[in-house]
């Protein structure tokens, strides 16, 4: 499984573009809990980009520990959200 910057990077040229710039602000990150309907507690890590040329724009990323229930749960939500 490719990294998040790699899926993003494949998905948007422009986000290819702006990686390999190396143009980006260092970036705001927290850990937080959240409870969602379905798939009960996880535990998530955002962090917001924003591109040193566009800061008028915003990247918000949101991961999971590798391995972990909170991880395990974004794939089902993911399954759901693609239908299978």
């Amino acid at each position: 499984m490719a990294s998040p910057v790699g899926q993003l990077s494949i998905a948007s040229p422009e986000f290819a573009a702006l990686w390999s710039d190396h143009r980006v602000r260092p970036c705001e990150a927290d850990t937080y809990r959240l409870r969602h309907p379905p798939v009960g507690e996880l535990t998530v890590t955002q962090q917001v980009l924003v591109p040193a040329r566009s800061p008028e724009e915003s990247l918000i990323l949101a991961t999971t520990e590798e391995g972990s229930n909170s991880q395990d749960a974004l794939v089902l939500l993911r399954g759901q959200q693609q239908g299978t």
